[in-house]
Parts: structure tokens; C-alpha cells; sequence
């Protein structure tokens, strides 16, 4: 595809700057936080999800495709499915905030939005966030779970297994 590069200017501001080959051209785009995740340090270690949750999770067994979760303040876990559509002939990615309690996080209001566009011709008022269905993600512990799923937009129901592929800096699953 090409290259990024990302600078930062302070802990909430950046540029990502990208020189591809291929249709999508070179140029650079502002970035601005969206979230803060829950501090590291108020991770309790008592078997609960807390912030050393936060990173990539995938099922060995279906690589390819997995999630982002972010663990946030207030008991809110931030989830991104990165998967293709049914049909498997795109891309496709789905997600939203919840709550969790315990080992279990439930997203009730998953969008999965589509109209958007690549730079420069983006228009964030051509984005559509259409609703998707519910994520429940169960952790036996910090390194493995299980994610359901219940789609109405074709997905079905079902679940997929869930390893931890990234985790954050300084944090040990124990």
C-alpha cells in the first residue's frame, strides 16, 4: 500500500502524513484524541476488566479480522470490530461504547457506518452510523474471552473465540 508516518504535538493532537502507490495518492491529515483511556495505574488486578484490557484481540484460528478495545473511565469499554461484510467481498468495521461489570462488557447500540470516503473527498456529512446489533465480550482473564454477536444488519448471531494480540505499554497480564 505505502507508508504513515505519525507526529504528535502534545497528548491529543497529531499528523499522520501518507504516501501510497496505489489509487490513494500522498498527503497528510490532522488528528485530534477522540478517547482517554482508564489510567493504567487504577488497574486493581482483582479479575475485573480494567485498562490492561485495552489493545487488539483476535481469534488465531480466524486471522484476518479482530477487534479494538479500548477500556475507558466510568466502567465504558470501547470495542471496534474489524471484519468484512457476509458476503466476504469487503471491508467492513463495526462498534460503539458500552458498560462493563466484572468480566463482561455489553455494547447494546453497535453502529456500522458506511458513506464515508478517502481524503480529500471525505465528508463527514455523508456518513451514515447504521445500526448493527449488540456485542457481549466475556474475559476469562486478561489475555483470553469470548466475543457474541447479534447482527441486524445480516451478520446473524454467534461467537468467536478472543486472544489478546496487543496489550499496553508497561501492562502484564498475570
Amino acid at each position: 500500500w505505502g507508508s504513515l508516518s505519525f507526529s504528535f504535538t502534545d497528548l491529543d493532537h497529531g499528523t499522520v502524513t501518507f504516501n501510497s502507490s496505489s489509487a490513494y495518492g500522498s498527503g497528510s491529515m490532522n488528528l485530534t484524541r477522540l478517547t482517554r483511556p482508564a489510567a493504567l495505574a487504577d488497574a486493581t488486578g482483582t479479575g475485573g476488566i480494567d485498562a490492561r484490557y485495552t489493545g487488539a484481540w483476535f481469534d488465531p484460528n480466524q486471522s484476518g479480522h479482530g477487534l479494538f478495545v479500548e477500556v475507558l473511565p466510568d466502567n465504558r469499554l470501547l470495542a471496534w470490530w474489524f471484519s468484512f461484510d457476509p458476503t466476504g467481498t469487503q471491508q467492513a468495521w463495526f462498534g460503539g461504547v458500552g458498560t462493563y461489570t466484572g468480566t463482561t462488557a455489553n455494547i447494546t447500540a453497535v453502529v456500522q457506518p458506511t458513506g464515508g470516503r478517502w481524503i480529500p473527498n471525505f465528508n463527514p456529512q455523508q456518513v451514515t452510523n447504521n445500526p448493527w446489533g449488540e456485542l457481549i465480550l466475556e474475559f476469562g482473564d486478561c489475555a483470553n474471552g469470548v466475543v457474541t454477536f447479534l447482527s441486524t444488519r445480516g451478520y446473524g448471531l454467534g461467537e468467536m473465540e478472543l486472544a489478546r494480540l496487543t496489550m499496553p505499554l508497561g501492562a502484564q497480564c498475570p
